[in-house]
């Protein structure tokens, strides 16, 4: 079986984004006196009134957040700081996908939603569906094939949907005959709902890739 550490992760690389994309903005965007999580909320609350949120301010918003779950992460494991930050980013990732659909960052924060469900929150049947939004509407993003790959794996692996897990897998094969995956997926057809069953752990690198990078 492939490790799926190939997948593309959550806050693996965010660091580093953010300090690179957030210099430009910053002064623009945010008063070092305004605590970014209340920016987060107030955007939040001005988008559940009806108004759009600005998207240049929610992607900087995104990207302090993932850099402050980063650090806590780096810092202090799965605390409850840890847990209550990546909470409001899954939610800043939600807004902006529910407010620019087709844009192509969109598909990215819905993937990164995903895996805080799933490795923070322990909530995979809610995760997949944003996993699900992916496959179904950005039909050549870089990342669906493995989000595909993820989909069947997860129905597989962790909810024991054989049916579903069967269904992805074969959309897997019919579309991506080639892929990088593609030999994995082949071996999981074949040996689908007759393996043992693999515990879900936050700690599993195979039943949830890493949200959080542990290099410094």
């Amino acid at each position: 079986m492939k490790n799926l550490n190939s997948t593309p992760t959550t806050v693996a690389s965010i660091a580093s984004k953010a300090t690179i994309r957030a210099g430009a903005t910053k002064s623009r965007l945010w008063h070092p006196g305004i605590p970014i999580v209340l920016l987060v909320m107030l955007t939040l609350i001005i988008s559940a009134c009806g108004m759009k949120p600005n998207k240049e301010r929610l992607q900087y918003e995104i990207e302090e957040l993932e850099s402050e779950v980063s650090t806590l992460y780096r810092d202090t494991g799965k605390s409850t700081s840890t847990i209550a930050q990546s909470v409001i980013l899954r939610d800043a990732y939600l807004k902006y996908a529910d407010s620019w659909s087709s844009d192509s960052l969109t598909a990215e924060y819905l993937f990164q939603a995903a895996m805080i469900d799933a490795d923070i929150q322990d909530d995979v049947s809610t995760g997949i569906k944003y996993l699900e939004r992916i496959v179904d509407d950005f039909p050549e993003h870089p990342i669906r094939s493995k989000t595909l790959f993820l989909v069947g794996f997860t129905y597989a692996e962790q909810l024991h949907d054989y049916t579903k897990a069967q269904k992805a897998y074969q959309q897997y094969l019919d579309e991506y005959p080639e892929g990088e995956m593609a030999g994995s997926v082949r071996i999981e057809i074949e040996t689908l709902g007759h393996t043992p069953v693999i515990p879900v752990s936050p700690d599993s690198a195979v039943t949830n890739p890493p949200l959080i990078s542990e290099e410094p």
